[in-house]
C-alpha cells in the first residue's frame, strides 16, 4: 500500500523494499480471469427470484445465489502480473524512496548508488537504471494464482548477443497467456562508476493478436531489445515530454502543503493509470496489492461511488483523455448492459452492474449494492 506507484495506463508497478532488496511489483490492467461462477448460469438467477426470496425472508438462499459466489469462488478476478526482485550485496541497504510526479519517475537510494525507474508514456515497457555493479535478478510468481487451478508458470533464462533475458509465462483461463520479460546487457554494471539498464515488458496474447506472432515471450524480448537500443535517457526524454503536456492542461495551487500534495498525487493517478486504449481504473488501478494472493475485492469495478468518484474530477480538470478510458469502456459494454437489463431484470434499456468484471459481467456480492439497478443513472 505504501509503494511508489508508476504506470502508463495499461501497465503499472509499485517500487518498494528494505535492506538490500528492492522490489518492483508488476501489474497490467487487462489481465483477468473472466470465467462465470456456476450459480450465475442457473435459470432462476435473476432479480425476480431475489425479490421473491427477500419477501419470504429466505436470506440464506439469497446469499447462496447472489453473495456467496463473490466470496467463495475465486473468479472472475483481476490477475497480478508478478514481482521483479533486485538483490544487492550484503551490507548495502536502501535508505530512501521518492517519486517525481511531474516526470513520473521514481528513485531509490542505496548509499552512493542510485536506482531510477519509469513506465514509459510512449513505449510499452518500463525501464530501470542502477548505478554500480549489477544486482541479482529474480522474478517472483504470485502464489494466489494457485487458487485458480492454472498450470505452473514456465520460467526461462537466456543470453543472446550479450543481452540476458529472464521471463515467466503463465497460462490462465479461456486461452489467456501472459508473460513478464526482463532484459539487460551483461557487459554493463561491472564497475562502480557504470550503470545497468533493465527493460521490462508485460505481454499477453492480446498483444499478439494485434501484432501477429504467437509467443508473448518473444514479443516481450523484442520490445525490451528495442528499448535497450534506444537507451534510458532517450526514452525518458520522450516520456517527460508526454508528462509535461499532461501537467500543462490545468493546475491548482493552495497554501496548505498537505492538500497540495494530495492534489498532485491524485492528478498523477489519472496520468499514470487511465489512458485511451487501456482499461479504466478499477479498485486498485494498475497497482494490485502484492501480498502473494489475488487482488483485494478481485480488483473489480465497484460502480457504487468507487468508479464514479474516481473519475469525478477528470472533466473539471480538463483531463478528457484520462476520462475517455472510462467512457469508451462503458460505451463498448453497452450491448452487454442491455442484455443484463433484459435477462436479469426483465426490463428494456441498459443496466450497469454494481460490481463488474472487465467484460461487463456482474460479479455478485452483497446484493443491496451489487445488484442495485440505480448504478446506471450515475
Amino acid at each position: 500500500d505504501h509503494g511508489i506507484p508508476l504506470g502508463n495506463g495499461l501497465c503499472g508497478g509499485l517500487l518498494w523494499g528494505a535492506g538490500n532488496t528492492v522490489n518492483l511489483s508488476l501489474d497490467r490492467g487487462d489481465l483477468w480471469d473472466l470465467r462465470v461462477p456456476p450459480p450465475f448460469t442457473e435459470p432462476d438467477w435473476n432479480y425476480k427470484t431475489m425479490e421473491e426470496l427477500a419477501q419470504s425472508g429466505n436470506m440464506k438462499r439469497i446469499h447462496q445465489m447472489f453473495d456467496d459466489p463473490y466470496e467463495q469462488v475465486a473468479y472472475p478476478t483481476k490477475l497480478p502480473a508478478g514481482r521483479l526482485v533486485l538483490s544487492f550485496p550484503p551490507g548495502e541497504a536502501v535508505t530512501s524512496f521518492s517519486l517525481d510526479a511531474r516526470k513520473a519517475e521514481a528513485e531509490a537510494v542505496m548509499g552512493t548508488r542510485q536506482l531510477r525507474v519509469f513506465f514509459s508514456a510512449t513505449e510499452p515497457v518500463a525501464l530501470v537504471r542502477i548505478t554500480g555493479p549489477t544486482p541479482r535478478v529474480a522474478l517472483k510468481i504470485p502464489s494466489g494464482v494457485d487458487k485458480l487451478g492454472y498450470p505452473a508458470a514456465l520460467r526461462g533464462d537466456e543470453t543472446v548477443q550479450g543481452i540476458r533475458s529472464v521471463w515467466m509465462l503463465q497460462t490462465a483461463a479461456d486461452g489467456l497467456r501472459y508473460a513478464v520479460v526482463v532484459s539487460y546487457p551483461l557487459a554493463a554494471g561491472n564497475l562502480e562508476n557504470e550503470a545497468t539498464t533493465f527493460a521490462i515488458a508485460i505481454v499477453s496474447n492480446r498483444d499478439i493478436s494485434r501484432q501477429g506472432g504467437a509467443d508473448p515471450v518473444a514479443l516481450g524480448k523484442q520490445r525490451n531489445a528495442e528499448a535497450l537500443q534506444k537507451g534510458y535517457e532517450s526514452l525518458f526524454a520522450a516520456h517527460v515530454s508526454w508528462w509535461k503536456q499532461f501537467w500543462s492542461i490545468s493546475d491548482v495551487q493552495v497554501p496548505d502543503a498537505g492538500v497540495q500534495r494530495q492534489y498532485v498525487l491524485d492528478k498523477y493517478f489519472y496520468g499514470s493509470a487511465s489512458r485511451p486504449g487501456a482499461p479504466p481504473m478499477s479498485l486498485q488501478g494498475v497497482w494490485t496489492a502484492d501480498e502473494g494472493g489475488l487482488p483485494p475485492w478481485k480488483g473489480d469495478y465497484h460502480n457504487d461511488l468507487n468508479t464514479q468518484m474516481t473519475y469525478l474530477a477528470a472533466p473539471e480538470a480538463g483531463l478528457f483523455a484520462a476520462e475517455q478510458s472510462f467512457l469508451d469502456f462503458n460505451w463498448r459494454l453497452l450491448p452487454r448492459y442491455e442484455r443484463f437489463a433484459q435477462t436479469f431484470y426483465g426490463v428494456p434499456g441498459a443496466i450497469v452492474p454494481g460490481v463488474e468484471a472487465l467484460d461487463g459481467a456482474p460479479l455478485g456480492g452483497w446484493p443491496q449494492y451489487s445488484f442495485s439497478p440505480t448504478m446506471s443513472a450515475w
